[in-house]
C-alpha cells in the first residue's frame, strides 16, 4: 500500500501523528495491562540518544524505572535510514525501522522485567510485534533474551523465513521447551503481527498447558516439543534482542515502531485480547479494508 501524505497546515509529520498516537498508546495499554511496556521504536518522545531510546511503561506493575534499548548503530545510518519527515518511512500513521538482514538491531538492556522465571517457578507473560519481511531466510531471531551459555531464557525464531519457532530454557538441565507452527504462514512483503502468550505452567508440561502462538489475530496449529525434565526458565544478565543478535541471524525486513509494536505484557493475553490489538494495529498502519 503506497503512503499518502497528510495535508499539513504547519508542522511535522511528527507533530500530525502524535496526537494520533495517543489515542493508540491508550487504547493498547489498557489491553496489555497494568505494568505492560511498549517498546516505541521510532516515537521522538522515547529517543535518549541517536542510538538509544526508552521504553514506555503502563502504570506501576513494570519496571522500577524505564528500559533502555541501544541500537547496533543510530537508525538515520541504517543501509535503509530511518526519517521521520519521509512519509514513505511510515506505513500508515506508523513509523518503522528498516532492517538490513545483517548487522542491524535492538537490545533491550537486562531487567528483572524482561526475566520470566526464577530457576523454580515461571510467571505468565505475553509479547507481540509487527513485521514485513523482506526475504526467507532460515534463522532470523525476531526476540531473544539470552544467547551465551548459561544466558539463555526465551526465544522466537523464524525458522526457514517461513514459520514461526518459540522456546524457552533451563539452563540447569539444558532442557528447551518449544512449540512449533505447523506449515508455511509468513509471506514476504506483507504486514503480519505475532504474539506469543504463555501462562506461566512451568515444569514438563511448559509448552503442552501454557504457551501459545497467534499469527494475524488468530490462533495458530503448532507441534509442541515437551522437557519432562524442565522445571523454569533462569535469570540471566543478556539483553531482549529485537531483530538479531551479534552471532546469529538478522531479520531483513521492516519493524513497525510507535505505539503498536512491540510490546512485553505481565499477563497472558487472551484470544479476545490479540484480536482486539490486531485490530487496532491493522488501522494504525492503513491495513483495514
Amino acid at each position: 500500500m503506497t503512503a499518502i501524505a497528510p495535508k499539513l497546515h504547519s508542522g511535522s509529520l511528527v507533530d500530525h501523528f502524535r496526537p494520533i498516537w495517543a489515542g493508540y498508546y491508550s487504547a493498547i495499554e489498557k489491553i496489555i495491562g497494568n505494568g505492560g511496556v511498549i517498546i516505541p521504536l521510532l516515537d521522538p518522545d522515547h529517543v535518549a540518544s541517536a542510538t538509544t531510546m526508552t521504553t514506555r511503561t503502563h502504570h506501576t506493575d513494570g519496571p522500577s524505572a524505564e528500559i533502555t534499548g541501544t541500537w547496533s548503530e543510530a537508525p538515520t545510518a541504517f543501509d535503509t535510514p530511518a526519517d521521520l519527515s519521509d512519509i514513505e518511512k511510515y506505513q500508515g500513521c506508523i513509523p518503522f525501522v528498516h532492517l538490513n538482514g545483517t548487522d542491524e538491531r535492538l537490545d533491550v538492556a537486562d531487567d528483572d522485567y524482561l526475566t520470566h522465571g526464577d530457576a523454580s517457578n515461571d510467571e505468565a507473560f505475553s509479547m507481540g510485534v509487527w513485521f514485513n519481511l523482506d526475504a526467507a531466510v532460515a534463522g532470523y531471531y525476531l526476540f531473544n533474551k539470552g544467547i551465551s551459555n548459561g544466558e539463555n531464557e526465551y526465544h522466537v525464531i523464524l525458522v526457514g523465513g517461513t514459520t514461526i519457532l518459540c522456546r524457552f530454557e533451563d539452563e540447569s538441565t539444558g532442557h528447551r521447551p518449544k512449540v512449533q507452527v505447523d506449515g508455511s504462514v509468513l509471506s514476504t512483503g506483507r504486514w503480519h503481527f505475532l504474539v506469543v502468550t504463555y501462562d506461566g505452567t512451568g515444569g514438563g508440561s511448559a509448552t503442552a498447558a501454557g504457551m501459545e502462538v497467534y499469527l494475524d489475530g488468530d490462533l495458530q496449529t503448532v507441534t509442541r516439543t515437551e522437557a519432562g525434565s524442565y522445571t523454569a526458565m533462569e535469570p540471566g544478565n543478556e539483553t531482549l534482542a529485537i531483530g538479531g543478535v551479534s552471532s546469529q541471524q538478522h531479520v531483513d525486513g521492516k519493524i513497525a515502531g510507535g505505539p503498536i509494536s512491540p510490546f512485553h505484557s505481565l499477563k497472558e493475553l487472551s484470544a479476545y485480547d490479540v484480536g482486539r490489538l490486531y485490530n487496532l494495529g491493522k488501522r494504525a498502519l492503513g491495513l483495514m479494508g
